[in-house]
């Protein structure tokens, strides 16, 4: 099947990315449940034979055809799924709640003082938000969790998520808030085209720089002389800053408390020491692939992370979370 053709059958499309996934964490199962119904879950192998050939048993060939396993209730990988994917509705409906309320916010003004791209922004995210989105939990050892454009309304997580970085559900609402940021305020698409912007400024600038054409063709040949990786790296560290601020605000509103959100961080920095202390050794998870591949720690993002806890906390006072958490309302308020 081509890719015209993939696109036009989401399923394919779907199963494609999904097998590619497991295979760059080579991952020897993935499991993946809708956040609305926790009965759907099932566990699928991926094929190296045939890319997606999982989501579509019936055409496949005996000898390819993966098997459909329902996931039992009883494994440490459901539970962890099945976690993962109530928090992230309780993160969800967070998010959704202070959209709605800046959009009214916003639509309270007078209309010569609206920003109507805001409006228009704001009313896209709230589309978003309340379509359903799906949980793929990867049978990897190597810590990661991610969104990808090519693939939307999908959160990824692995197993070594858990082992590593996330050892109770405030951690874990602090990544999966992270990454619905990501989503949400469409990172990866701004990134590619801020990427494609710098690389044509680039060009252009060489252009004029260099009349002989030298120059110019080594850039187009990927040589890079200083000024597109300053500029990328710049771009993606603001995007990780607001994912961080944003989804913090995220996973407070859903009522995770505040003041054990910068211990991801010390986790995350944790297991990189010990990843560095091994490198020469043989280890079955790979710095490349984990989440530090793409979110970098830093004693800066670490900081900011605890230079905003008295606000959120203060937040946290605001919606009335210890009332809400203790009467377990806030279950039925984001996951009912």
């Amino acid at each position: 099947m081509g890719v015209t053709e993939a696109i036009k059958d989401p399923e394919y499309y779907e199963a494609l990315h999904l097998n590619s996934s497991c295979l760059t964490f080579r991952s020897s199962y993935f499991i993946k449940i809708t956040e609305n119904d926790r009965l759907t879950a099932s566990l699928f192998k991926p094929s190296t034979v045939k890319p997606g050939v999982f989501a579509f048993k019936e055409k496949a060939s005996e000898e390819d055809a993966p098997t459909f396993t329902p996931v039992n209730p009883k494994s440490e990988a459901w539970v962890l799924a099945d976690m993962t994917r109530f928090v992230f509705r309780r993160i969800k409906g967070a998010a959704l709640k202070i959209t709605e309320e800046a959009l009214h916010k916003e639509l309270q003004k007078d209309q010569a003082e609206q920003d109507q791209m805001e409006i228009q922004e704001l009313k896209e995210k709230i589309s978003e938000l309340k379509k359903e989105w799906k949980i793929v939990f990867l049978g990897s050892s190597t810590p990661n969790a991610f969104v990808h454009s090519f693939l939307p309304r999908h959160v990824f997580v692995t197993y070594g998520l858990f082992t590593s970085f996330c050892f109770n559900q405030d951690e874990l609402a602090t990544v999966l808030a992270h990454e619905l940021t990501h989503a949400v305020e469409k990172h990866n698409e701004k990134t590619s085209m801020f990427k494609l912007a710098v690389s044509t400024l680039s060009l252009v600038v060489l252009s004029v720089l260099d009349p002989v054409g030298i120059l110019t063709l080594a850039a187009e040949l990927g040589i890079s002389f200083g000024f597109r990786p300053i500029a990328n790296s710049a771009f993606s560290r603001s995007c990780e800053h607001e994912a961080d601020q944003r989804g913090s605000q995220y996973a407070t509103r859903a009522c995770y408390q505040p003041n054990k959100f910068p211990a991801l961080f010390f986790n995350m920095a944790a297991w990189e020491e010990k990843i560095l202390n091994q490198q020469g050794k043989d280890s079955e998870v790979s710095m490349s692939d984990s989440l530090l591949s793409t979110h970098p720690i830093s004693e800066e993002r670490k900081k900011l992370m605890e230079g905003q806890l008295e606000s959120l906390n203060k937040l946290y006072k605001e919606y009335k979370c210890e009332d809400l958490v203790r009467k377990k309302k806030v279950y039925w308020e984001y996951d009912g």
